[in-house]
Parts: structure tokens; C-alpha cells; sequence
């Protein structure tokens, strides 16, 4: 499933306004290892970012901005060789 959501809005007045977004998506895995037997390809990511935004003046803009995220993945690597 996948799942999307954000956040956002003034926080003082015309001055200050800020925004948190999340993202996170998750998959089983659909290729069988053969020799250890766990499911391969499966997907498992989060992420996420936090903006602040400060209008002081109607010439200034200034934009702070904190993302991250974390990914515990496993990729079908196919046959080597």
C-alpha cells in the first residue's frame, strides 16, 4: 500500500506558515529466494519533509526546509553470470 499525507497552514499571520509532509509505501516482496526461502523485491520506504516559511516584509522570503527519509528494500538481483 502507499499512503501520502500533508499538513500546512499560517501559524502567525501573513508572517510565519509552515508545512509537514510524510510519505511511506510498502510491498511484500514477489521473487522467492531459493536458498534461504525469503521473498525478494519487497519494498519498504518512508520519507518525510517539514517547511517553515518567513514573510517579513513583502520583499523577503524566506523558506527553511528539513527532509528525510529510510528505505529497507531488497532488490531481485536476477541470475549472475
Amino acid at each position: 500500500f502507499y499512503v501520502d499525507g500533508a499538513l500546512g497552514g499560517p501559524i502567525i499571520g501573513d508572517t510565519v506558515a509552515g508545512r509537514v509532509s510524510v510519505s511511506y509505501k510498502r510491498r511484500d516482496g514477489w521473487v522467492r529466494n531459493l536458498v534461504d526461502g525469503r521473498l525478494q523485491n519487497n519494498v519498504d520506504s518512508l520519507g518525510g519533509r517539514a517547511q517553515l516559511l518567513f514573510e517579513p516584509t513583502d520583499t523577503l522570503s524566506i523558506n527553511f526546509k528539513a527532509e528525510g527519509g529510510r528505505s529497507r528494500s531488497t532488490a531481485y538481483r536476477g541470475k549472475q553470470g
